[in-house]
């Protein structure tokens, strides 16, 4: 579906035939989908927009495929509570807040799929929660390209076990007194790439790391900060936690190690 620079709403549920393709380029407009995507579900979704607001979601996404929006196509979360899309594939070219601070969480279900962020979350209104579980193992399992991932209340990552949570460039995840999970896949810093976790009071926990020398961790909370695999990186260090919980192997390949509270 091609509009000549023209909104387009669907004010009802839309459903596929599980092998039709469904995809919308608005131009300067808006994409709006005011409820669901549902079962049965089109086998994928593409949009492409250069609005602020390229893709706006009042539901759930089920999808069989792939659920992308090109780069620089923004997507804002609207309805009252978490949305979920369920895919095999997830690839959000732009940006993705939600409408009112903190009121709009967001779930990736993937089964074994991939996902990939190419730009922010929440940077100019925080969600409520982030989410991604995927079964998948490879090098590609999860990938952020953006510069800050902000919700009020939790985060949470889980790949199967050995799938890489990759991370590029300097890349903060941000909670306003919630906890930040790494979940049994492998933080994957690329060189250089410097990640920070704050979450105030909340608690930090990060399974494997596998980073090369110009690499950082930094966790910055007043909670208890855990690793629950083995940590190489460049830098890693900790700022105020409560206590400090290492369950295995700790590798730093540039800086020494510093712990400011009790292990």
């Amino acid at each position: 579906i091609t509009t000549n620079n023209a909104a387009l709403t669907f004010n009802g549920v839309v459903i596929g035939n599980s092998t039709g393709n469904l995809s919308i380029n608005s131009g300067t407009a808006t994409t709006r989908f005011a409820d669901n995507l549902a079962i049965p579900r089109v086998h994928s979704l593409t949009v492409t927009s250069t609005n602020a607001v390229g893709l706006s979601l009042g539901g759930q996404v089920f999808v069989n495929g792939a659920i992308t929006t090109t780069p620089g196509t923004t997507t804002r979360l609207t309805a009252a509570a978490t949305q979920t899309m369920n895919a095999a594939v997830v690839s959000l070219g732009g940006a993705v807040n939600g409408a009112s601070a903190g009121a709009q969480g967001l779930t990736l279900s993937l089964g074994s799929g991939t996902a990939a962020f190419a730009d922010n979350v929440g940077d100019t209104t925080a969600l409520a929660s982030l989410t991604v579980n995927t079964t998948n193992t490879s090098a590609s399992a999860v990938t952020f390209s953006g510069t800050t991932y902000t919700t009020t209340g939790a985060q949470s990552y889980t790949t199967g076990v050995g799938g890489a949570i990759n991370t590029t460039g300097v890349v903060g995840f941000n909670t306003s007194n919630s906890p930040i999970t790494f979940a049994t896949g492998t933080l994957t810093p690329a060189a250089g790439s410097v990640v920070t976790l704050t979450s105030g009071s909340g608690a930090i926990s990060v399974g494997p790391v596998s980073g090369g020398a110009t690499t950082a961790l930094h966790y910055v909370n007043t909670g208890t900060a855990t690793t629950t695999g083995a940590v190489t990186v460049g830098t890693l260090d900790f700022t105020a936690p409560s206590s400090i919980s290492i369950a295995n192997n700790i590798t730093a390949l540039t800086s020494g190690l510093s712990f400011p509270a009790a292990v």
